[in-house]
């Protein structure tokens, strides 16, 4: 039975990256953010943190006495994906492809902890079932092959959920610390 559970996630695992590629390449995989977009001022701070400029970039309320948006170090954004692509710009060179390649894998990954998540909560036929929905779920297809915060996020929070369920069973300092 643990064989053939392995080989359907393994199965949707795949079936899940599948999707989630052919949609990034149908939008355009190396296609630039929109000007004035929440992705473009994520690859702006991304882009500068690369550069040495630290976590600076625009924010819509902060402009010249022209009326032009003004570059500063700014906290309007949430870090964590800026963060990460700035790695990515670092090993890879500024592309939008790898980050939608590397979307499109957290979100895979994500199809696993859906799964652990089912399974600590109700059963193996409970956790395939919830693994498949999340495997062709349009909204997340959409999300991995847009620049965008929600696949780091919901891997991050699907993560959080799973550590809180295995703290919950064996309550450990280790845990504590995955969870906060």
């Amino acid at each position: 039975m643990r064989r053939l559970v392995s080989r359907v996630l393994l199965v949707l695992m795949v079936i899940g990256l599948s999707l989630h590629i052919a949609v990034s390449m149908h939008g355009g995989l190396a296609k630039p953010p929109v000007a004035g977009s929440d992705a473009s001022e994520y690859d702006s701070y991304a882009w500068n943190l690369v550069q040495g400029r630290g976590f600076s970039g625009i924010s819509p309320d902060v402009k010249r006495p022209d009326g032009q948006l003004l570059e500063h170090p700014t906290a309007y954004r949430a870090p964590g994906t800026s963060v990460l692509w700035a790695g990515l710009y670092l090993t890879f060179g500024h592309r939008f492809s790898v980050v939608r390649v590397t979307q499109c894998v957290l979100d895979t990954l994500t199809i696993l902890l859906v799964f652990g998540i089912a399974r600590k909560c109700f059963s193996n036929k409970v956790a395939l079932l919830a693994a498949a929905i999340y495997a062709v779920w349009p909204t997340a297809l959409l999300y991995s092959s847009q620049l965008g915060s929600e696949p780091l996020y919901t891997f991050l929070f699907c993560c959080f959920i799973l550590v809180s369920l295995q703290f919950a069973e064996r309550p450990n300092w280790p845990l504590a610390i995955a969870a906060g």
